[in-house]
């Protein structure tokens, strides 16, 4: 399997956080103060279905092997067909219509072989386990016709190098399902256009289509410290109108022993699955999806399937008439001029924690020292020293706090030698040295306190940005 190198990305988020510290201890040297200042986990056995969802888990062997046993009753052999562009390649298989394998181009991600080549990150392989350890399983199709769940295997006619055709006929109505594909050319994107028709001579047929996407963990790969954070955790993604699901294993598992819901109908923008640093997630061009319904299963110990289905529409196709859904499959890295160039913003998958508001703002800057000096660290160094002048006027501030106090030192010794047995006395006369010598005493730790959250906003920043994975120096 095609994965990437977890150690060579832990030694580059040493080497920014290194970077940073020594970027502001040369600070602090080159620019002294103005005054000098002396120091003062659970196993889930069941999972819940959406009313979409097929009976057993999808890509599990049993589904697969009924869609292969009906592949044969139908003469049909498995057929692959690769749509590329620069981006990516991505292989889809005539078993549902979707991809049934991913590869990104962009090196920086691909992992480096024995032999020091390097091999194209693969985010989806149809085996029994992920291409990578940030990889997804590939995604199902989830589709309905009378109440009844079918497995389509699809005729595929090429169109471009990057888009596809494909049909299917449901025997029993007579309903057509043709889907058009198309691979973005500079987006992580397989745009599908479904189109439902229905003959004069039939009754009218009820549908519902649906996606489920899912991902592999391996549950012993997900620890990690403050200055090792774990690279391949996984979580399942719902961005709703009034509030975004970001859910762990133990925030499911949690969830479905508490009684709160892991699925959600209000509002749904997109869903998916994703790690730290990629993601497979779905969105509806069309406006809105109707559900999202995120579970867990183990149905090996120590491995954490999740799987997210995603019901994109439904209806009624009524004799001689068509009906189309457009939808979006992502798959790709979390980058974020990604997340946003496409239809629905996907911002939300970059993990910011509370910095968020701060976050976004650096992770612009950094991309914009990148523009003027194409390396990372470089970019990183800039970022750094923006952020030392940005919150210079806090230090100068606490320096002179700092140093007002130390001139009144003296007397306030001298104030709390001669008033020790009188507290309040003590008290009353330190508060009339401060206001006399208009020193706060607070003054010198406020300063501190206010810089904190863009500190730790720097560090998410960098403990984010798939920008920096596996880059050089």
């Amino acid at each position: 399997m095609n994965g990437p190198n977890s150690e060579v990305d832990q030694k580059n988020l040493f080497s920014a956080l290194a970077i940073s510290m020594a970027v502001l201890l040369i600070w602090q040297y080159v620019s002294p103060p103005p005054v000098p200042v002396e120091n003062i986990d659970k196993t889930v056995d069941t999972v819940a279905e959406s009313p979409s969802d097929v009976s057993r888990p999808s890509g599990s062997k049993e589904t697969r092997a009924i869609d292969l046993a009906r592949a044969e009753e139908m003469n049909i052999p498995r057929e692959t067909l690769s749509l590329e562009t620069g981006f990516q390649t991505v292989t889809i298989s005539n078993y549902g219509g979707l991809a049934s394998g991913w590869v990104v181009k962009d090196l920086q991600y691909a992992k480096t072989s024995e032999d020091g080549s390097k091999v194209p990150l693969n985010l989806i392989d149809d085996a029994d386990g992920p291409a990578s350890e940030d990889g997804f399983l590939p995604p199902k199709l989830q589709l309905k016709i009378n109440g009844e769940i079918v497995s389509p295997v699809f005729k595929m006619t090429r169109i471009a190098e990057n888009s596809a055709r494909l049909a299917w006929t449901h025997r029993p109505s007579g309903l057509v399902v043709t889907k058009t594909l198309s691979l973005g050319e500079d987006q992580y994107v397989l745009d599908s256009q479904v189109q439902f028709a229905l003959p004069e001579n039939r009754p009218a047929v009820k549908y519902a289509l649906g996606v489920m996407v899912s991902g592999i963990q391996d549950d012993s790969k997900t620890s990690g410290g403050m200055f090792t954070p774990p690279l391949h955790l996984y979580e399942a993604l719902c961005r709703r109108d009034s509030d975004f699901e970001r859910l762990l294993s133990t925030d499911l598992i949690d969830n479905l022993e508490d009684g709160d819901p892991n699925a959600f109908d209000d509002g749904i923008r997109w869903s998916g699955v994703g790690t730290r640093y990629f993601l497979s997630a779905v969105y509806s061009k069309d406006g809105r999806l109707k559900k999202c319904d995120n579970t867990l299963s183990q149905d090996k110990p120590g491995i954490s399937v999740f799987r997210t289905g995603i019901e994109i529409a439904d209806g009624v196709v009524s004799p001689g008439s068509k009906i189309s859904s457009q939808w979006s499959l992502f798959v790709g890295p979390k980058q974020f001029s990604q997340l946003s160039a496409g239809d629905v913003n996907l911002e939300d998958a970059i993990d910011f924690g509370f910095f968020q508001v701060i976050c976004k703002p650096m992770l612009w800057a950094m991309h914009l020292f990148f523009g003027f000096s194409p390396n990372w660290g470089i970019a990183i160094i800039l970022l750094t020293v923006l952020v030392k002048l940005l919150t210079l006027p806090l230090t100068i501030k606490q320096y002179r706090s700092m140093a007002a106090m130390k001139t009144i030192q003296p007397e306030l010794k001298a104030i709390q030698a001669k008033y020790k047995d009188d507290r309040l006395k003590l008290q009353q006369e330190m508060m009339q040295l401060y206001k006399t010598h208009q020193v706060n005493p607070l003054a010198g730790c406020l300063p501190m306190l206010m810089m904190m959250p863009i500190y730790f906003a720097l560090y998410r920043t960098i403990y984010s940005a798939v920008e920096l994975y596996q880059a050089p120096f």
